[in-house]
């Protein structure tokens, strides 16, 4: 058995509340009447709102905090953090608080979710010790630490495990700056797995859920599913033997979640405009130009053609016509056959471009 919680959760709203709009947010929101803002106001604002109201406990640790007056552009939008401390000791309606955001085309940027083993399933020590030890990898599948390609330097890096606090008390399943992690930590009674994201298409459609009135405990198990599993002891290839039996009882069985990357149109900011594919397919030349590992002459071409809007798929057809021999090409690289055999394009869907990259062109080369 475990005991759900929605144990952090930030979201912001486009419209830019004043103080006057406090009291009646924090009886709505939080069911405290009668607040006088001036009480609970703040010397100094945070993350580029000039105002701060802060919700304190009796040993001053803050609960929930209230950023208004937004600057750039955060002009016209409102802040509100739930931290952990105030879900456990507040008596809060994670639904109406969720419905409440999602009714005013808000949108989540942190949620944490969590589970805690009250039932005893997880083995803690064999927990620490397999994910701490230099083969974790092969009993081991998660999302949150695989290697991923480094633009700047061309290489794959994961992000290895991380052991903190005395005697393990915290392991992180991803470094705690990640827009995803997961974490196990026994500091406050019964294990406790949390999964955190601050990526705002994934905690807005978590608070989406939860204002329709999915159970918590089905939404993190099923996002913890998705990015983190513990297999079964074995020789042989983890993908081939089965996800640890204890894990699954843990986790209810439950079907992976996989979120979203993005958020809807109707909870994006105010002043978002949605960039065009010349900006988009710019963007990556941009960064891909930056390392250096592109000719700087054909991105100049590719760029002039982006800027005529021509279709990438017309980019692509030149580009092979271009290979077949209608106009002379020369490539200065030792992989030069093998590059000639790759089909060189940019992804419609992710304009992204290829790993087999256009290298050194002639200068004579025109599209």
């Amino acid at each position: 058995m475990t005991r759900s919680q929605l144990h952090h959760l930030s979201a912001t709203i486009p419209q830019g509340l004043t103080a006057a709009d406090l009291p009646g947010l924090v009886a709505d929101w939080f069911g405290i009447a009668g607040l006088d803002p001036e009480a609970i106001r703040q010397p100094k604002g945070r993350h580029g709102y000039s105002s701060l109201y802060a919700l304190r406990d009796s040993d001053g640790a803050e609960l929930v905090a209230v950023l208004l007056n937004g600057t750039g552009t955060l002009r016209g939008t409102s802040h509100v953090t739930m931290h952990g401390r105030a879900w456990e000791v507040g008596d809060l309606d994670p639904v109406h608080i969720c419905s409440q955001i999602m009714a005013r085309c808000g949108w989540a940027t942190e949620v944490h979710l969590a589970l805690d083993d009250t039932a005893g399933l997880l083995p803690w020590d064999q927990i620490k010790g397999v994910s701490t030890c230099p083969g974790w990898a092969n009993d081991i599948t998660s999302t949150t630490c695989r290697p991923r390609l480094n633009r700047r330097t061309g290489t794959r890096e994961g992000d290895p495990v991380l052991l903190t606090g005395a005697g393990g008390a915290t392991v992180y399943f991803g470094t705690r700056e990640a827009d995803t992690s997961v974490a196990f930590y026994d500091r406050r009674g019964p294990l406790r797995v949390e999964y955190r994201t601050r990526t705002r298409g994934g905690a807005t459609d978590i608070t989406r859920r939860i204002s329709e009135g999915e159970d918590i405990g089905l939404i993190a198990s099923g996002v913890i599913a998705r990015c983190l599993r513990f297999h079964a002891s074995g020789t042989g290839r983890k993908d081939r033997r089965p996800v640890a039996e204890w894990w699954t009882q843990f986790l209810s069985g439950a079907e992976p979640i996989q979120l979203p990357r993005h958020r809807s149109p109707r909870h994006r900011s105010p002043w978002y405009v949605p960039p065009t594919k010349a900006e988009r397919v710019g963007r990556s030349i941009a960064r891909t130009r930056s390392n250096g590992r592109i000719d700087p002459a054909t991105l100049d071409l590719l760029r002039s053609y982006v800027a005529e809007e021509e279709s990438l798929q017309d980019i692509d057809e030149k580009w092979n016509e271009t290979k077949n021999g209608n106009q002379s090409c020369n490539y200065l690289s030792p992989n030069s056959t093998l590059l000639e055999k790759q089909k060189v394009s940019l992804p419609v869907a992710e304009f992204q471009l290829p790993v087999a990259e256009f290298h050194n062109f002639a200068p004579d080369i025109t599209f």
